[in-house]
């Protein structure tokens, strides 16, 4: 929470008395004093415990699951289909169902907060969520470790940030869209000293997780908006090669790296149960593939390059 006492201001009217002017500041020292009692701990330990006697949550399960119809429609692979027509020839769009394996663990941007790390939430109706921007930068991380296919990463990805040349600037053909999950739970570790392995006073340390066995939804969109003036056999095999290393790459992202913090202790890996499906628009008709699993996903590249007619030189 960005604190700003000006703001509080009317700049349109000027203190009326010395009296008035040394009350109004009194009452922001007072709150801004509330405030850094709150971060040290002081008021939030109770104010927590009172949130979690009445139900912490329960509260917020009814309060997402009010939310379950609006997400159900954005996340409906039925309504997509008529966005794939409108699309450029050779677009695709992949959305499938993933069960975590491990919690999800994330940061969101507020600062105050009953648990010292709050999970990343979207900010309207405020149910947990992974940002397009997390899954582009892990899916980004697990195709560099996987193909390590520089000039292809910036044909799907764009540009890396701190690029200053206009001329070198470039957007990604991959599109990606928010999760949301439907639970949300509550871990706590405890610090302990360097040399007693003892407790320390900065903890238990209170965060909340999206829990194992929570469902969400990965949606992918492709569109190769760069290929006028190509060769129609560049652009097929541009094409190909695109969707193979990208299934690839969500499998290990998936399966082995994860996308949540501390996804080096092994979280915000998924189980490889995954129904969904693929729709790619070719010349005269919209080709679907359904997945049941990271496996299924893997084999697709192979059935587009049957329909196309070209050959897969994505191992090259």
């Amino acid at each position: 929470m960005g604190y700003d006492f000006w703001a509080e201001i009317d700049k349109n009217k000027e203190f009326c008395s010395t009296v008035e002017n040394e009350k109004f500041l009194r009452e922001e020292i007072n709150t801004f004093q509330m405030w850094k009692e709150w971060k040290n701990l002081k008021i939030k330990k109770s104010l927590r415990d009172k949130w979690k006697e009445n139900g912490a949550k329960d509260t917020l399960k009814t309060y997402i699951s009010e939310f379950d119809g609006l997400l159900n429609s954005i996340e409906d692979p039925a309504k997509m289909l008529m966005d794939v027509n409108m699309l450029p020839t050779f677009s695709w769009f992949l959305q499938f169902t993933f069960t975590l394996k491990k919690p999800f663990i994330s940061k969101d941007d507020g600062e105050l907060h009953l648990y010292d790390n709050p999970i990343c939430r979207e900010k309207i109706f405020r149910v947990p969520m992974v940002r397009p921007s997390t899954w582009k930068g892990n899916l980004r991380f697990a195709f560099r470790q996987t193909t390590g296919k520089i000039e292809v990463e910036e044909r799907l990805f764009g540009n890396l940030k701190g690029e200053d040349d206009p001329e070198k600037l470039k957007s990604g053909r991959l599109y990606f869209f928010p999760t949301f999950f439907r639970s949300i739970d509550f871990e706590v570790i405890t610090p302990l000293g360097r040399e007693k392995r003892i407790p320390t006073d900065k903890g238990p340390i209170f965060f909340e997780v999206v829990k194992e066995n929570t469902k969400g939804t990965f949606t992918l969109l492709y569109v190769p908006f760069d290929i006028i003036g190509k060769p129609e056999k560049e652009v097929k095999k541009e094409v190909v090669q695109d969707l193979d290393l990208i299934v690839k790459a969500i499998k290990e992202m998936m399966l082995t790296y994860g996308f949540s913090a501390k996804k080096t202790s092994g979280f915000g890996v998924v189980k490889d149960d995954i129904p969904g499906c693929l729709l790619f628009k070719t010349f005269s008709a919209i080709l679907r593939e359904e997945t049941k699993s990271l496996a299924d996903i893997e084999s697709i590249p192979k059935k587009i390059v049957n329909a196309l007619g070209v050959k897969n030189d994505s191992e090259r």
